[in-house]
């Protein structure tokens, strides 16, 4: 394949930062016996502080590896993003996806050594409200001779904030964080290429961690310990329980919804205690499914239903009226290195609804103009339960506005296309009353077809019962035809 030399100095330059910053497992693969092209996506990266950041805006550099190059005719690498397939290919030029600067052609390194090529793709001006926007990469290679021409890889799916989760994992000392679309420190400056002198470049492995048992505490973190029962004994790192009810908690590195970690607990444990994951120290966001019992010396695989910071453990209800003792000497933490894409805090998942169906390329739910009860009606379940006494505001946007003979006789504004957007208990999803059933999304569209967001506001539950559903649906017997759905995100109102 040809590449030329300015080219080539462009590639090393990328990729040796690439490589550098990926923490991302690449096995180079023994050729076969047909000699094929093979491809495998190396991954993903972000930019550094190198003087050109745009405020607000982030760059990721994504790497497939060709091996067997030269019985490949041509390469390419196959994104798909915001609802669109695009590629970036060795022999034709190709266009950006809306607003994003992407590379027009491919151009790559070869190495004598393994008869290998690396290409990089490189996505720019990615704004911070799509950090969580998930981008799935697949390389192709179409073979000289093959009865199948066309070799694809694995397909990969990277976001802005799955590679900094992977960063942090692998370089605790440096508190990396993303503000304003830059890499920073704890210490609030840039992230540079001479922050990672000493560090390895080695692939991200899996990590694990003795916890520090100093920074337990009850539920709701602000009882401090010594207070509530729960001493620390710094000479053995232990700590005693003694007489508490509530729950015990202790801080974690940050897992992402999807991702697993083992646990192991050593010491002394009542024999109905259970363990879990949680999102703060409520005691009251559950991140997890209960381990129930939980036992020392025993590993627990936990994963994630939500974000994880603490490990909870906790008596059943039936049990909380009793105050428990235990000791601890050790809880020991396996995070593995295979980080996902993670998902944004309060987003649905548009898989779980009924009433459409997901486009597997794309991710986004294309709802149904003849779905439940043969109407344009959307049941789906809410990431976390609503209760009697709280508040939500629901996000709704997609590339897709949808269309109808005519407005909704009882939408206010009369826009065709409009739905009602309410929340109930599971078993209820298509009843009213449970909340407000009137109030109607408004979206900022220029049509059918094109693409829409809007806000629902002020949703709480009224009917003295907690709600974890979502139901979407215009006036009764209404159908909307081409509406597609690429988010829903749920965000609690705080008094």
């Amino acid at each position: 394949m040809k590449i030329s030399n300015n080219g080539k100095r462009l590639m090393t330059c990328i990729m040796s930062m690439a490589m550098l910053l990926s923490c991302l497992i690449y096995a180079p693969k023994a050729a076969n016996a047909a000699e094929q092209p093979m491809v495998t996506v190396l991954g993903a990266t972000l930019r550094l502080n190198t003087g050109d950041n745009q405020e607000g805006t982030q760059a990721m550099r994504i790497a497939i590896k060709v091996d067997n190059a030269d019985k490949a005719q041509s390469c390419s690498v196959r994104l798909s993003l915001l609802g669109k397939n695009y590629v970036v290919s060795t022999k034709e030029v190709g266009e950006p996806v809306d607003s994003y600067p992407i590379n027009k052609q491919l151009d790559g390194v070869y190495s004598k050594t393994d008869n290998s090529v690396v290409f990089a793709v490189v996505i720019t001006g990615i704004p911070e409200q799509s950090f969580y926007e998930t981008i799935r990469i697949t390389g192709y290679a179409d073979a000289i001779e093959a009865a199948s021409s066309e070799i694809k890889s694995d397909t990969e799916a990277r976001n802005v904030m799955g590679i900094v989760n992977v960063l942090q994992a692998q370089y605790p000392d440096l508190g990396i964080t993303i503000k304003n679309g830059t890499l920073t420190k704890n210490d609030g400056t840039s992230l540079t290429t001479e922050d990672l002198d000493g560090y390895t470049s080695d692939p991200m492995e899996d990590i694990e961690e003795t916890l520090d048992l100093s920074r337990c505490s009850n539920a709701n973190g602000d009882k401090k310990i010594d207070s509530t029962g729960i001493t620390y004994d710094a000479d053995s790192k232990s700590v005693k329980a003694e007489n508490i009810t509530g729950a015990f908690m202790i801080p974690i590195k940050g897992i992402a919804k999807g991702q697993t970690i083992d646990v192991t607990i050593e010491g002394e444990l009542p024999e109905k205690m259970r363990l879990r994951l949680d999102s703060d120290l409520s005691g009251n966001a559950q991140a997890s499914d209960w381990v129930d019992p939980a036992k020392i010396n025993t590993k627990y695989t936990l994963k994630a239903t939500a974000e994880g910071k603490y490990l909870g453990l906790k008596m059943p209800w039936s049990a909380t009226s009793s105050p428990v003792s235990f000791a601890i000497t050790k809880i020991t933490v396996k995070y593995y290195g295979d980080t996902p894409a993670p998902v944004e805090p309060g987003l649905v998942d548009l898989s779980t609804a009924e009433g459409g169906k997901v486009n597997p390329e794309t991710g986004y739910l294309e709802v149904s103009p003849n779905g439940i009860n043969n109407m344009t009606e959307v049941h789906i379940p809410l990431p976390e339960t609503v209760k009697v006494g709280e508040t939500v505001n629901i996000e709704i946007s997609g590339p897709s506005w949808g269309d109808s003979d005519s407005p909704s006789y009882q939408d206010p504004k009369n826009i065709i296309g409009n739905f009602r957007v309410w929340i109930t208990p599971k078993g209820n999803a298509g009843s009213g009353g449970f909340s407000a059933s009137d109030l109607w999304l408004d979206p900022i569209t220029d049509g059918p077809g094109k693409p829409f967001s809007g806000i629902i506001q002020g949703l709480t539950p009224t009917a003295n019962q907690d709600c974890d559903s979502i139901t979407i649906k215009p006036s009764h017997q209404k159908q909307i035809t081409g509406l597609v759905i690429s988010k829903i995100k749920v965000t609690k109102v705080t008094n």
